[in-house]
């Protein structure tokens, strides 16, 4: 059995007019050990772009520039990753998901129908009786921010970009430590969200 952890940045917060910029994820075993890991960029001549969500993730229209021509490719790669199902993301069923699936499907790609997603905010939900924001986790499980930084340059190597909460690859590093550990020492197991906390995602907003 094979998971993948996943995060993504965007250019906005609006799903239905912003684009995704930045894609990134760590496959897992069954043991949550990582297997292998990729990380892609999103530019298109003319997307939108908020500044409120630059501050937040960091990156710039001039660094995203270089990857122009990789769009389309990162596009596949993207819909094809997320059509896989045993995802795994922080507040993925509330953002991730249904962000991704209106942006490609504005570039042509047919609904995503992504199986199993295991929403680790509900997990944590489920285990700490409230919403956790990713950034609170890792002090939360007593995992130093070193630990996240390392595996995110193992597994990214000189693609991890600049190496902070709110990049793709930091997140997605951050998800992977937090779950194991929480697992680890018994805290949460990985559990299909329910359809009632499904539809409780809606006032867990981080």
């Amino acid at each position: 059995m094979l998971y993948t952890i996943f995060d993504l940045e965007t250019t906005g917060f609006n799903g239905t007019s912003d684009a995704v910029c930045q894609f990134a994820f760590i496959t897992v075993n069954q043991n949550l050990l990582p297997v292998r890991a990729r990380n892609y960029y999103f530019y298109k001549e003319g997307m939108p772009w908020s500044e409120q969500a630059a501050a937040v993730h960091g990156l710039t229209r001039s660094f995203l520039k270089q990857y122009e021509d990789e769009y389309d490719q990162n596009l596949i790669r993207m819909y094809t990753v997320l059509q896989r199902g045993n995802l795994v993301g922080h507040n993925s069923n509330g953002f991730d998901i249904p962000f991704a699936n209106q942006f490609l499907m504005r570039e042509g790609f047919p609904p995503i129908v992504p199986g199993v997603c295991y929403d680790t905010m509900l997990l944590w939900h489920r285990t700490f009786g409230k919403r956790m924001k990713l950034a609170n986790l890792p002090a939360a499980l007593g995992i130093p921010e070193s630990q996240i930084i390392q595996l995110a340059q193992i597994m990214f190597k000189e693609n991890a970009g600049d190496l902070r909460s709110h990049n793709a690859c930091y997140d997605v590093a951050a998800t992977t430590c937090c779950l194991r550990e929480a697992v680890k020492k018994g805290l949460c197991s990985l559990k299909p969200v329910s359809a009632q906390e499904q539809r409780a995602q809606v006032s867990l907003s981080i």
